[in-house]
């Protein structure tokens, strides 16, 4: 996902899906601690940008959330 974002996508352009709320939260977490390191590591101050507006995104919007859906019979959970 990360490397999705170097490459120039918006993070509300990703359709992340898991199959458990502790899942999302979890992979909520791995992606801003990534992107944290990726704002870190960068050289290019457009780049940082990016990664600092993924950021807030993910940690302050309301709506990047998860939605459970049932899904063949399982519930999944879309990160959205």
């Amino acid at each position: 996902m990360i490397e999705k974002l170097k490459a120039g996508s918006q993070i509300d352009e990703l359709l992340i899906v898991t199959f458990t709320e502790a899942a999302a939260r979890e992979m909520k977490e791995r992606i801003q601690v990534a992107l944290q390191m990726a704002i870190n590591q960068e050289s290019q101050e457009p780049k940082k940008t990016t990664f600092r507006s993924a950021v807030a995104i993910i940690t302050h919007r309301k709506y990047f959330n998860t939605t459970c859906l049932l899904f063949n019979g399982h519930s999944a959970v879309f990160i959205i």
